[in-house]
């Protein structure tokens, strides 16, 4: 039932971007619309209307497509129904991002004035967060979580790994969510300080770990 749920809610939101598509494409957007804006929020991409009410459409539905079939590619694909919440959240998570931030770039190209920055970065905060609670449940495979060779050759590492992936996650979303009241200077740095730091934390634990129980 709760995954029908989420297929639901899935198709709804493909839905609703394919016919925002359909009505805007011949409607009141401009010709050429905003398709990129600098870490100040200030515009500084432009491109004809097409790239927007097309090519973001297609690519949620391509990707919702592209999870339906990665497990059945993975060569530990028996794993999958050990996490299948998880999977199917996550595949909710990404179409729902990538729909709000279309959503998002119609409303403002249509001439209301919105803070992209703030926008993008309680966004993302929200989305880590979001990937740190469901963290923890994923199982070993080929094409979610921290992958790497010591997370794939033992299964301890994997699951220790990923558990303490989701505290850095959820700490890391938490940055995302106050660096709008930061002086915009400093966004960019910290926007890669924690991005680094996520992956330096999960790999460098990951083969610490891996080092300690090949030693015992």
């Amino acid at each position: 039932m709760k995954k029908i749920k989420i297929y639901n809610f899935i198709s709804l939101l493909i839905i609703l971007s394919v016919a925002i598509s359909a009505y805007f494409f011949n409607g009141i957007l401009p010709e050429e619309v905003i398709t990129h804006w600098d870490i100040n929020g200030q515009a500084d991409g432009w491109g004809d209307k097409s790239t927007l009410v097309v090519f973001i459409p297609f690519l949620i539905i391509g990707l919702y497509i592209l999870f339906r079939f990665l497990p059945k590619m993975d060569p530990k694909k028996e794993n999958y129904i050990k996490f299948d919440s998880a999977y199917h959240a996550f595949r909710l998570l990404i179409v729902a991002f990538l729909a709000i931030i279309y959503f998002i770039s119609v409303y403002i190209n249509l001439g209301y004035n919105l803070a992209m920055t703030e926008i993008m970065t309680w966004l993302v905060g929200v989305l880590f967060i979001a990937i740190g609670f469901l963290i923890k449940n994923v199982k070993q495979n080929w094409f979610m979580g921290i992958r790497n060779p010591w997370t794939l050759s033992n299964e301890e590492v994997w699951r220790k790994t990923h558990l303490m992936a989701q505290k850095v996650f959820i700490v890391g979303g938490v940055f995302f969510l106050f660096m709008p009241y930061i002086s915009p200077g400093y966004v960019p740095i910290i926007f890669i300080f924690v991005i680094v730091m996520i992956l330096l934390l999960s790999v460098s634990y990951s083969y610490w770990l891996y080092r300690k129980i090949e030693k015992k």
